[in-house]
């Protein structure tokens, strides 16, 4: 059998001289201000005593003031590394216990405070909300934040991406340690959007406007308000709101519905009075130029505002004026041209790797509105694993101009998990299965058993974007496709995966393989390759790929008959990948190296080796080579019978 028969022979040795214990969750609580993440462990400033714990960890971040009181079996291990405060280096250095840590520095930076953007928000169910958690200092060790949903059947939430689910009210949580910020959701039903064709609106004194609102759905009554009747009032009749200008000045006119659920709209109402209308009527016409004419000859009883009689605006009133109304009512001049518009608004998505970012730009006092909400300029939308739409306007305003309103437009925020693609070569099919990016804990976690090897320690945090990657193991029939031979020694069956195949042999594949199709296949990183391995997002934490019953789901050394087998015929793991547990290895891209215990989002592997990881186990494995945390290398230019590659896009 294939083996690491010198570390399977030291760790079994380890094993008789000290427990291990591996930690599957991030930040789990050992006790009030003491937690474990892998291989890492941190203690809070507000812990006193250790003694009654038995701590065992690569790092140790303590962030306590004074040491805390330890016993002879508080530590495992004073070959981990000690990581405190600088300014607390001389404590550490003198107390009891823990002065006999051979490695102490001064470089644990304990996170202050967690803090959300918002302390509260309403949601309608089925719709999504982003929440940005800020962990102060900015260098704080560690900087991870954990996301959790005090009840995830109303509102789940996945990397600050909160979407609601069902009508009632929980909290989201922002954890970093003991730090953390709370924001309380409360879900509602879906409300009634209402929408205007104009977001200002221009009305004459003593004159009625009529405005017609879209209500989507058309659920319920109208209802309006004004913020200023003595300038405007507004009323509803039927399914339209009628403005009466009242005075000279601006009001806003709200409007909603009669039961206040709908997301009402807003209209900016400038109420000013016609020039040339010197009987302050509304209106300009030949009754004008008599009450100007009676005003001139000194008739008291004439019904001119004197506000209103200088018509010219030369700063006096004269028979000037009335040949002014005249040119008016003849059409020769215009007294009131409607204000230029303001240059309408223009609204751009562009599509990041993360999030969707919404920006409105133009001229003047530039306003984005999103859901029928006033939102920030630009706005972000964070993508999550399922896709969704936004509705999205801006409008904008320069001083003398009319306000001007973009049209409404649907803007699709798209799923970080790639579609499945099905592909095509000389006659030959195969699935790439889309995974959704997601944080994971890399390494030998809990499930995986109390006999790990060294180097699948520490485990660390790995945050991934979305990928695609193979269905099944690249089979014999698809190499042949691409490269024209077959070079397996386990022949008879093309279906069976493909073998005999070096790190190098599988990069001519994939560049040929890229040839044919135009596209940009590889081979999966090590962390993809686990990832995936453990389910990805829909991980149920299995010790092999999906399962805990080994022969359900993999061909290894008990069950195979020392051979290869068809693709596809044991069970799926959680996400529809077969064989990602035996069969036979697969070549990943990296090179192979020792791990790290700090965050890593989209990690390749060390920059500089001669070896390249190679995962899953194979036909003639034992079962603990077949686990999703075990790891094993060989140089790039080795091929053997038990060797293939899946791949990765």
């Amino acid at each position: 059998m294939m083996k690491k028969t010198l570390q399977l022979t030291i760790f079994a040795l380890l094993l008789l001289l000290l427990p291990l214990t591996a930690w599957g969750q991030s930040y789990n609580r050992l006790t009030d201000g003491v937690y474990q993440d892998g291989q890492s462990l941190y203690i809070c400033s507000s812990v006193t005593s250790l003694a009654d714990l038995n701590l065992d960890a690569s790092n140790i971040y303590c962030y306590a003031p004074v040491p805390p009181a330890c016993s002879a079996g508080t530590f495992a291990d004073y070959n981990a590394a000690l990581h405190v405060p600088a300014t607390l280096m001389v404590p550490y250095f003198t107390a009891s216990y823990w002065n006999n840590f051979e490695n102490i520095m001064g470089d644990a930076i304990e996170p202050l405070f967690v803090s959300l953007g918002d302390s509260s928000m309403e949601l309608e169910i089925g719709t999504y909300m982003s929440l940005n958690a800020v962990v102060t200092p900015s260098d704080a060790t560690p900087r991870a934040v954990l996301w959790s949903s005090t009840d995830s059947t109303v509102a789940s939430v996945q990397g600050g991406l909160v979407k609601a689910l069902a009508i009632g009210e929980c909290d989201i949580v922002a954890s970093c340690l003991d730090k953390q910020a709370v924001c309380h959701v409360t879900v509602t039903p879906l409300r009634v959007h209402i929408t205007l064709d104009d977001a200002e609106l221009r009305v004459v004194k003593n004159h009625v406007v009529p405005v017609t609102p879209h209500m989507s759905p058309v659920t319920t009554e109208l209802a309006a308000t004004t913020s200023n009747d003595s300038v405007a009032i507004a009323r509803v009749v039927g399914a339209s709101v009628q403005v009466l200008g009242v005075g000279e000045g601006s009001a806003t006119v709200t409007i909603g519905s009669a039961d206040g659920r709908a997301h009402a709209a807003t209209l900016e109402v400038t109420v000013y009075t016609l020039i040339g209308d010197v009987n302050d009527d509304g209106y300009v016409t030949t009754a004008d130029i008599s009450a100007l004419i009676d005003y001139l000859l000194g008739n008291e009883s004439s019904a001119v505002n004197p506000a209103r009689a200088d018509v010219n605006g030369d700063g006096s009133v004269t028979p000037a004026d009335i040949s002014t109304l005249i040119d008016y009512l003849l059409g020769n001049i215009d007294l009131n041209p409607e204000p230029e518009p303001t240059a309408v608004p223009v609204v751009t998505a562009a599509v990041g790797d993360s999030a969707v970012t919404v920006t409105a730009a133009g001229e003047g006092d530039v306003r984005l509105y999103v859901n029928g909400d006033e939102v920030s300029n630009p706005y972000t939308a964070i993508r999550g694993a399922e896709a969704y739409t936004l509705t999205a306007h801006a409008t904008a305003k320069e001083d003398g101009k009319k306000m001007s309103r973009s049209e409404e437009q649907t803007i699709t925020v798209p799923s970080l998990v790639p579609e499945d693609q099905t592909f095509t070569v000389n006659g030959v099919t195969f699935t790439m299965i889309g995974v959704a990016g997601g944080t994971f804990m890399m390494g030998s976690t809990a499930e995986q058993g109390s006999d790990p090897y060294d180097d699948e320690y520490p485990v660390h945090q790995v945050t991934l974007d979305g990928y695609s990657i193979g269905e099944t193991e690249v089979t014999q029939a698809l190499w042949q496709a691409v490269m024209g031979s077959n070079p397996s020694d386990f022949t008879g069956d093309l279906q069976r995966p493909v073998e005999e195949v070096s790190w190098n042999d599988c990069q001519a594949f994939i560049t040929e393989l890229n040839r044919l199709t135009g596209k940009n296949f590889r081979l999966p990183t090590e962390a993809e390759w686990e990832y995936a391995a453990r389910g990805g997002s829909k991980s149920q934490g299995y010790m092999y790929a999906g399962s805990n019953d080994i022969d359900t789901v993999a061909w290894y050394c008990d069950n195979s008959g020392e051979k290869t087998h068809p693709v596809g015929a044991k069970a799926p793991n959680e996400l529809g990948l077969y064989d990602m547990s035996g069969n036979v290895w697969e070549w990943c891209q990296d090179r192979y190296g020792s791990y790290s215990s700090s965050p890593q989002t989209n990690p390749t592997g060390p920059a500089t080796g001669s070896n390249r990881v190679r995962r899953g186990g194979c036909w003639d494995n034992y079962a603990i080579d077949c686990r999703v945390s075990y790891r094993h290398s060989y140089t790039p230019s080795l091929h053997f019978r038990f060797l293939g590659l899946r791949l990765a896009l």
